[in-house]
């Protein structure tokens, strides 16, 4: 499947490298990263990535492909989805590759891409609109400190892209990075009772001690 996903985006980004067009100066299209948080030992944590259009005028996105990397080796990146929660899918209920749409394995390094399903469709982005292009999922390390990694973009064309639906390339005006603070551990309900037990065991002997002296 996931070589599957790769020949079919491997059409459209050599549609965009054949091609001397761009798409005219009509939007400024800023690629994003949430910034979120959590703590060691984190399973199935998440973060979207997304876009959105600064410029005066509409533009048609037909497909779409990126790769992030996260500074961190405390951090795993698992894939990506379609399920985005901070902003609509690009591609909501017209998805041609969806609901997993990453092709990367598990490491610090992650891709999403995913096409409109329907021929010749499009999502219309329009002036101060924004959209997802994908929920990644990542876990933090047990041994993980105290720390804020950088999630960034890779920022090669080949890496990194837009297409409207002619197949034209559209420009990406900046790549906004986005960051996952690792905070301390919290104990687990059970674990934090038992240590409670435990503390007030100790504090009752000290109590006896200081009695019987």
């Amino acid at each position: 499947m996931q070589n599957i996903k790769k020949t079919q985006f491997g059409l459209i980004v050599m549609a965009v490298a054949g091609l001397s067009l761009t798409v005219p100066a009509n939007a400024a299209i800023l690629f994003n990263v949430q910034s979120v948080s959590g703590a060691a030992g984190d399973v199935g944590d998440g973060f979207d990535v997304f876009l959105t259009n600064t410029g005066p005028l509409s533009v048609n996105v037909s497909g779409f492909q990126f790769e992030i990397n996260v500074s961190s080796t405390d951090i795993t990146l698992n894939q990506t989805t379609t399920g985005t929660t901070t902003v609509t899918y690009i591609f909501n209920g017209n998805s041609g590759l969806g609901p997993i749409i990453s092709s990367f394995p598990p490491g610090q390094t992650m891709d999403g891409l995913d096409v409109a399903a329907t021929p010749n469709s499009f999502t219309t982005v329009g002036a101060g609109a924004s959209f997802g292009l994908g929920r990644v999922f990542f876990d933090v390390s047990n041994l993980a400190l105290s720390q804020v990694a950088t999630v960034s973009y890779d920022t090669n064309v080949f890496h990194t892209n837009l297409t409207d639906e002619n197949g034209n390339n559209i420009p990406i005006n900046s790549f906004n990075p986005g960051t996952i603070t690792i905070g301390p551990s919290v104990p687990e309900p059970g674990t934090m009772g038992m240590m409670g037990i435990g503390l007030a065991a100790v504090l009752s002997g000290a109590r006896r001690l200081r009695r019987s002296r």
